[in-house]
């Protein structure tokens, strides 16, 4: 069986250097590379085709056909998008902000440089994605034709913690219900609630029934199961998901990103037995890991599994 990983992130020597010039610890290299270190995190190498290619290797053991890869920061975007012409078995997501002055046009740049969607987040950026005063950018995302993975719930990014970067995301703008008008209005764009909602599953799966635009991806550990008012194992969640979305809008994620660790064998593992004790049939668990998201970037193949 193939899998196609819809979820996982580059974060690139460049990733890392534009991390460090907004750090407060910029003037203390030392220290800021040691904090990074000891969190058994590695600076990947400067050239990022090495990088993908130790990323190859690991796909290949993990019978792992295809990423979608994200540029998760503004100084990664130029480096994703001068890996996509010659690395087909990538396609690039570049995050964005919709509250920019330029947001307009960065979007007709990012379709220009072959990203394939757009990765937003309303915490980070402290937005409501039906701010009237945003109905232009989704006017524009749904003529270009790009996917938009949303992400809303708890918001961790571990890299800019050991940076010593504040966290100054809005809580108020987690809930992914606010999607609900967006994706009623604009039913050519294709969103993707990535880890189940990350928190939120019930409003997920309440944006999932009203909406048929709505994707959920299953990527991470979701830990976010711990603190749910229910007792709830990955099994059931991904039951739940099942029964209201359908198996064929579930698509497969592992949040890879960082190095040594490299690929998430042990979320791709954990996620196969989980739908496994959910009872999914082997053409089920095919569209999840594989052939949705090949039909999501217009990718068709015939069902070989």
């Amino acid at each position: 069986m193939k899998f196609f990983d819809f979820h996982t992130h580059l974060f690139s020597y460049d990733y890392f250097q534009g991390l460090f010039k907004i750090s407060p610890l910029a003037n203390d290299t030392e220290q800021l590379y040691n904090r990074i270190l000891d969190a058994g995190i590695e600076i990947p190498p400067k050239n990022v085709q090495q990088q993908i290619n130790l990323l190859y290797a690991q796909m290949e053991e993990n019978n792992v056909d295809r990423i979608v890869s994200f540029a998760s920061s503004p100084d990664e975007i130029p480096t994703l998008a001068a890996l996509l012409p010659s690395n087909p078995r990538i396609t690039g997501f570049a995050i964005f902000n919709p509250v920019a002055e330029n947001a307009l046009s960065v979007l007709d740049q990012l379709k220009e440089k072959n990203f394939k969607g757009l990765v937003l987040f309303p915490v980070m950026h402290r937005y409501f994605p039906q701010d009237p005063e945003l109905a232009p950018i989704w006017d524009k995302i749904e003529k270009l034709g790009l996917i938009v993975t949303i992400h809303f719930g708890i918001l961790k990014i571990k890299l800019r913690d050991l940076a010593g970067l504040p966290r100054t995301f809005g809580g108020q703008y987690s809930n992914p219900i606010n999607l609900i008008e967006v994706a009623d209005r604009h039913p050519g764009i294709k969103f993707i609630i990535p880890h189940f909602g990350g928190g939120y599953f019930r409003e997920t799966l309440m944006l999932g029934a009203n909406s048929q635009n709505i994707y959920v991806d299953t990527s991470s550990s979701n830990t976010w199961i711990e603190y749910q008012a229910a007792e709830l194992t990955l099994a059931d969640v991904f039951r739940k998901t099942r029964h209201v979305f359908g198996a064929k809008r579930i698509l497969f994620g592992t949040d890879t990103g960082t190095l040594p660790r490299g690929y998430r064998t042990d979320v791709l593992e954990a996620q196969l037995k989980a739908m496994a004790d959910a009872r999914f049939t082997r053409e089920e668990i095919h569209m999840v890991v594989y052939h949705n998201a090949l039909e999501l970037i217009g990718v068709v193949e015939p069902v070989v599994m």
